[in-house]
């Protein structure tokens, strides 16, 4: 993750690392689970959106280095390694459930679907930067 300043907080922005990102948010999702352990409500609510958001994330990252070790067996060109790992992470996006602008959902599916969509994009501006560095 970077981390940035955007007004008066500070931001995180998700970056994907083939095949090093998916262990960091996978360490994030099991801390989520252990802050669980609470009695207060508030607390629990936030710890669970918290779980199902870094389990968005944790996915989609594993659905990328699953295909970027599947490509990367077969070709050295990261620009093509990258195509396909993009390729294959649209296209798990798109069959998977994800909450709706405007629907009533509860939070957990909201909460998992900004993590898919924190993940995808973290993918997309990887795969973004593959082809302009390659290409400069």
């Amino acid at each position: 993750m970077r981390t940035r300043r955007a007004g008066n907080e500070t931001v995180d922005d998700m970056t994907y690392v083939p095949l090093g990102s998916s262990e960091h948010a996978a360490n994030q999702f099991r801390n989520a689970r252990a802050m669980q352990d609470t009695t207060d409500y508030q607390s629990l609510r936030a710890a669970m959106d918290a779980e199902y958001y870094w389990r968005g994330v944790v996915e989609t990252f594993q659905i990328a280095d699953e295909s970027f070790t599947a490509v990367s067996g077969a070709t050295r060109d990261i620009t093509d390694i990258s195509a396909h790992v993009m390729a294959r992470a649209a296209d798990w996006v798109g069959t998977i459930e994800l909450a709706a602008e405007g629907s009533r959902l509860y939070g957990a599916l909201v909460a998992y679907t900004q993590g898919v969509g924190d993940g995808y994009a973290a993918i997309e501006l990887w795969a973004h930067n593959v082809r302009n560095a390659h290409y400069r």
